[in-house]
């Protein structure tokens, strides 16, 4: 099963959802939560652009998995990596995987539209600083696969290979 396991557990999780809330029971609870965490472990996401309009003369921009439907706000992927990295910071080092070279994720800030991360890198017994700034549009499909942050599928066969 390439991707129909996950989407089938999409389509579970839009079941799960519409059941009323006076039967939503710690079963409910937990049964969501494995649902949940098998879509966010188990999606290679395919992430789709698309026009939303929000009123006759504006329209806003989403981006959106076209296997799980997860949609893709950066406030929820700043708080994510956020919380990793300096859950992590004690414990073991969390790295970005950009440009075929491994980066060592030093901080994280949201400034306006974009999540800049403090990156560090060894090359030749030399330390170095860099600064890498992702927008929405990079950032969405990101995922985190043990310590190591990918930006998208992408990426991830560029990693392969």
């Amino acid at each position: 099963m390439d991707k129909e396991d996950v989407s089938i557990m999409a389509r579970v999780k839009s079941y799960l959802d519409a059941i009323p809330l006076n039967y939503q029971n710690q079963d409910y609870k937990e049964i969501c939560n494995r649902v949940n965490s098998y879509i966010k472990y188990r999606c290679q996401h395919e992430v789709q652009c698309d026009s939303v309009d929000i009123d006759y003369e504006r329209s806003k921009t989403v981006y959106y998995c076209e296997i799980c439907l997860k949609t893709f706000h950066l406030d929820e992927i700043y708080k994510e990596m956020s919380k990793e990295v300096n859950y992590s910071r004690n414990i073991y080092d969390v790295f970005l995987f950009y440009k075929e070279r491994l980066y060592k994720i030093e901080e994280v800030r949201r400034i306006r539209e974009c999540l800049e991360l403090d990156c560090s890198y060894d090359e030749e017994n030399q330390q170095f600083y860099v600064t890498h700034s992702f927008g929405l549009s990079k950032l969405a499909g990101y995922r985190f696969e043990g310590n190591v942050f990918w930006l998208n599928k992408e990426t991830a066969k560029i990693a392969k290979n």
